[in-house]
């Protein structure tokens, strides 16, 4: 199924409710639900079917901005965020936009399964996740993961048994916005040399999957 991810910038008196939004399978009044989740706190994007608003919430708290025009899908230009917390109406100052992530050529890999395309998953911490293009409904999958705990990018294996955890491959400590800007991958249960990653021309979204974890330290 197609996920949609928007983007919310530019709030200063919000900066908790910047970031990257997943679509979800919430469905209010047939509107989408979004959410980021990031250091541990919860923000979403819903539509109220009572106030008839798109609503930004934090943390299960009351809605901090919200647009009263009706339409599809918050990131729609005629959407207008206003202050709602202390009823100001004051102008929110924010722009909310669809973000399309190209997909991953992954090579060079001494673990050579792991060569190959890859498509956007989904994200976390505002950073994007990926999976083994035409791998994900068949159970043979290859991900390519940023760990919120260990603050590291990871690239994940099949796991030896259904429901099992998953062998990290490679995975670097550079703690940045995406895998193709890592200088330095180190090999943890694959086989050297570690993979050369680059963007691709086209991007495609995918279902989100929940991803367990097996450490080996050889």
């Amino acid at each position: 199924m197609v996920k949609k991810f928007i983007e919310v910038k530019g709030s200063v008196a919000y900066e908790l409710i910047n970031g990257i939004y997943q679509e979800t399978e919430t469905l209010v009044n047939g509107k989408k639900q979004f959410l980021l989740t990031a250091d541990e706190v919860v923000q979403k994007i819903e539509w109220h079917n009572v106030h008839n608003q798109w609503q930004i919430i934090s943390n299960g708290g009351s809605a901090l901005l919200v647009s009263n025009v009706d339409t599809e899908s918050p990131e729609d230009p005629a959407n207008v965020w206003v202050v709602d917390i202390d009823n100001s109406g004051d102008p929110a100052g924010i722009t909310v936009e669809v973000v399309e992530f190209p997909n991953l050529v992954v090579t060079e890999a001494g673990t050579t399964k792991v060569n190959d395309l890859y498509t956007i998953l989904s994200v976390v911490d505002n950073k994007p996740n990926y999976v083994k293009a035409g791998t994900h409904q068949v159970g043979d999958s290859i991900y390519i993961s940023y760990n919120k705990v260990s603050k590291q990018w990871e690239v994940l294996g099949k796991e030896d048994y259904e429901g099992g955890e998953k062998p990290i491959l490679y995975e670097s400590i550079e703690d940045l916005l995406t895998p193709d800007l890592v200088t330095k991958w180190t090999t943890n249960t694959g086989t050297a040399p570690t993979p050369v990653f680059t963007l691709a021309s086209t991007s495609v979204f995918v279902c989100n999957a929940s991803i367990a974890v097996k450490r080996h330290r050889g």
